[in-house]
Formats: C-alpha cells, sequence, structure tokens
C-alpha cells in the first residue's frame, strides 16, 4: 500500500493486478498432489489417443488417462482398457474444461484419480463408479473413496441439500468447488479440517454450520459463497488460512471462538455486508470493540466490518494498522485514527476508496505500498502542532491538511466563564487576568482568552473584546 511517497517499483507496478488475482493465484500454484489409494509406477513411455481420451503408458504396462476432448457430452465412460491393457489411472485435469459432460462413468480396475480432475465440469451431474471397485466408490453421484471415509469430489450440477454421514472423517482440496446449485450442507461430525477451497464459489450456499471437531480451515474454504450470512468459527479451531472467506459478500456476522490464533490474509475482503465482529472472551490472541476486530491487547487493529457507519473511529490505544486492514473498502468515508497509533503496516489501504484520514497523534511509521490504489480524493488531517511529523518523503506525495487541535475546537473565543454567551463578564474576567487577580485555568481557557490568536493573551485581546462586546 503505497500511501504516501513510496515510488512503485516494478514490483510495485503489477500490485493491483497481483492482489486481484490473489485467490486465483492461490489456486494454479496449489500442490498437484493426487489422491492416492495404491502405489502405482507412474514413468511413461508412449503415448495415444483413443476415442476422446488422450492416454499414456506407465512402465509397468497400465494406462494413464491424461486428457479428454473438451468437444466430449453427455455421459462419458473411462474405459476399463484399451487393447489389452488396464486403464489404472486418471490423471490431474484428465477433464478440465470438459463444458459439456454430463456424467463419468468410472470402471473397476482405476486405482489412482487426480484431486482436480473434474475441475471446471459445469454441466457435471453425477460421478459413477463400478460397485466392484476396491478403491473408489459414488455416494449419490458423489466421489468417495471406497470406505467412504472421504469425499473427493462434488459434480458441479449437485442440487439442494446435502447431509454428510458421519462416516466421512475428510473432504479433499476443491471437494465441493463451484457446486453453485447447493443451498446446505450438513458437515459430518468427524472432520477435523476443511481444507482449501473446499466450498469456494458455492455461491447458492445459505447456511453452513462448522461442526465443532474442526481445528483448521484452509485458505479460500468458504471464498465467495455469496449468500452465507453468519458464521461462527467453532471453539476448537487455530487456524483460519487466507482468504477463507473472501467476497462472502452477504456475510452479516463472524463469531470467533476461543483457540483461534492465526487469522491469514484477506481473509474477509469483499465481505461488503460485515457488519460485526464479535470473540470469545476466552482468546488469548483477539478481541473485539465496537465490532472491529483487535488483538486481545488492543494494540493492533486487524479487520473493521465494511458495512460499519461510514465515519469510524479505531479505538484509543491501537498502536499498529496491520496488513490489509481496509483492503478494498467502498463504503466508509472517514477514519479517525489514534494519537496512539505508531505504525501502519504493508497494503493496509490497498484499493481503499476512503477519503478522509484524520490522524490525532503524530505521523505513523509506513510500511511497503500503504496507500496503492487509494482513492484520488484522499486527504490525510493532522492538527497543526504534528504537521511536522508528516513532513517526510513517506507523506509527501499525499494531500496533508492541518485543522485546528481538539482543544481549539473547543474553545469559543472571547467566552472566558464558558457560559456560551460573549458580554461583560467575560471582558471583566479577562482584565483580572491581565492585572494579575485571577489566573487562566487550562489551556481552552487561555484560547478562549487570545482573542486577537497571536499566542498571547495582553491589553490588546481586552481591546478586541470590548470590540466584540460593544457590537
Amino acid at each position: 500500500m503505497i500511501y504516501g511517497t513510496d515510488k512503485v517499483n516494478g514490483d510495485g507496478i503489477l500490485m493491483k493486478r497481483i492482489i486481484s488475482c490473489l485467490i486465483v493465484t492461490a489456486m494454479l500454484f496449489v500442490a498437484f498432489s493426487a489422491v492416492a489409494f495404491a502405489q502405482v509406477t507412474v514413468d511413461t513411455k508412449k503415448s495415444g489417443k483413443e476415442g476422446i481420451f488422450s492416454y499414456v503408458e506407465n512402465d509397468d504396462g497400465t494406462i494413464r488417462i491424461e486428457m479428454t476432448d473438451t468437444t466430449a457430452s453427455g455421459v462419458v465412460t473411462v474405459p476399463d482398457k484399451i487393447g489389452k491393457k488396464k486403464v489404472t489411472q486418471i490423471s490431474t485435469y484428465a477433464f478440465w474444461d470438459c463444458v459439456n459432460i454430463t456424467e463419468v462413468n468410472i470402471g473397476s480396475n482405476i486405482v489412482q484419480i487426480g484431486q482436480m480432475a473434474f475441475m471446471n465440469c459445469p454441466s457435471l451431474q453425477k460421478i459413477n463408479v463400478d460397485e466392484n471397485n476396491e478403491y473408489y466408490a459414488s455416494m449419490a453421484g458423489i466421489l468417495s473413496d471406497k470406505s467412504y471415509t472421504t469425499i473427493i469430489k462434488c459434480p458441479a450440477q449437485m442440487t439442494g441439500d446435502f447431509v454428510m454421514p458421519d462416516t466421512i472423517k475428510t473432504i479433499a482440496q476443491y471437494s465441493f468447488f463451484d457446486c453453485a446449485k447447493m443451498t446446505s450442507i450438513k458437515l459430518s461430525s468427524k472432520l477435523s479440517n476443511i481444507p482449501s477451497f473446499a466450498f469456494a464459489n458455492c455461491s447458492s450456499l445459505t447456511e453452513m454450520q462448522i461442526p465443532s471437531t474442526v481445528t483448521d480451515i484452509g485458505e479460500s474454504a468458504f471464498s465467495y459463497c455469496t449468500k452465507l450470512e453468519n458464521i461462527t468459527v467453532p471453539e476448537k479451531v487455530f487456524y483460519l488460512g487466507a482468504s477463507a472467506f473472501a467476497n462472502c459478500s452477504s456475510l452479516k456476522k463472524v463469531h470467533i471462538g476461543a483457540a483461534l490464533v492465526f487469522i491469514g490474509d484477506l481473509v474477509f475482503t469483499g465481505c461488503n455486508a460485515l457488519t460485526e465482529f464479535s470473540v470469545s472472551a476466552m482468546n488469548t490472541m483477539y478481541s473485539a470493540k465496537d465490532g472491529m476486530l483487535l488483538s486481545k491487547n488492543g494494540k493492533t487493529f486487524y479487520a473493521c466490518p465494511q458495512a460499519k457507519a461510514e465515519e469510524i473511529t479505531l479505538p484509543d490505544g491501537v498502536q499498529k494498522i496491520a496488513k490489509y486492514a481496509f483492503y478494498s473498502f467502498k463504503n466508509i468515508e472517514g477514519i479517525t485514527m489514534p494519537e496512539t497509533l505508531e505504525e501502519i503496516a504493508d497494503f493496509a489501504f490497498v484499493s481503499c476508496q476512503v477519503d478522509s484520514l484524520m490522524f490525532k497523534g503524530e505521523a505513523p511509521e509506513l510500511g511497503k505500498n500503504v496507500f496503492y490504489d487509494a482513492s484520488p480524493n484522499l486527504t490525510i488531517y493532522c492538527y497543526e502542532k504534528n504537521k511536522t511529523s508528516f513532513a517526510s518523503s513517506a507523506w509527501r506525495d499525499l494531500n496533508v491538511q492541518t485543522v485546528k487541535d481538539e482543544e481549539e475546537e473547543q474553545a469559543n473565543i472571547g467566552d472566558l466563564n464558558g457560559d456560551g454567551k460573549i458580554n461583560s463578564r467575560d471582558l471583566a474576567q479577562l482584565q483580572r487576568y491581565i492585572v494579575g487577580e485571577a489566573p487562566l485555568a487550562g489551556t481552552i481557557e487561555f484560547l478562549t482568552a487570545d482573542v486577537t490568536e497571536d499566542g498571547k493573551v495582553n491589553s490588546r485581546d481586552i481591546a478586541a473584546l470590548q470590540r466584540i462586546v460593544a457590537s
């Protein structure tokens, strides 16, 4: 975030693109390890084509399906054999971009299926497995292992509600990815982990109760679940991966349990309806104040609900604004920073469209690209007494304006007795001060007495006040 004079270097020029593509990038670089249930030699010695399938022959004489023609449509059956050689494997991406296939039949010889074999098959309704297969099974059209302990892939066209049997202990990465027609999923009470992208793009999902047995939630696990309204992070969850709930645009409330000790980057970015964070009193790392997410000691500010009031004030005591804290905020017009603020971390206000930032204290230290792609109307406000601290190179390219100090704002010049009126009683009090009969009590009274606003209280102020009273 480049708030200030941090010039965008070669890497920074691409920052906006990189951040906006964060989820996609993470998907592309996820480990491509297959979901394997048997030891298979995968060295190849020749390749070929059989109908719609491209294949390679392994050193042990078995066949691996590498690709399927994207022109394939309707029901597709993976052959048991090509020639006299058994087809035993389906590679990662084997059916990638087969947008018109509706069913896939898997035979008894398959012992290994790549974890993303059925990605980007938006018309797929069922995955059927021969009942004699020793490694895989079909559970109402959903691909699982033979023992029904792991869900591998739910077809994109699966609709309605799904109750996961309690035999299920594991779900694979991307297992329900792009299941945009499912409205409710009841998870197994035996799950301990929700892996990366497991429910991403389940855009019709309105309800999700995460079992109390779950201890970690992977990156982008629920990203783009645009109809989810409320999420409770169970008491045992200690890890919340990057972008876990990113772009859940209907999400209104998030409750964080006692065990959570790590929240990844951009977990709640794009949650434009979010109004409140709450945190278990037993949590040792995080707390909530006025619906905002903070460290337990209140010194680090992590996140603000994006649907909070147009003008917000960070709590007193906050010393640091964390990375991405206000990333891509659209609805907040102004933010007031406490006097205690010392640091703003990298990328804290990237693509944030807030127009006004008011700093009560001196200029905090800025991280990298703090204000990159921020609002073109952004104005930084500080008190006159702190203006020199905003003169450093880090703030040079920003529109920094000074305002009266709080005490100045409270002072009504000439109203020495604070009764809301300027009259002869105030004039008499000022005269007593000048002759030494009555001292001025505090800064505000001094400011009210400095009628000429020259930083001094003397006979010139008496003359000026006399003219005000006379008028």
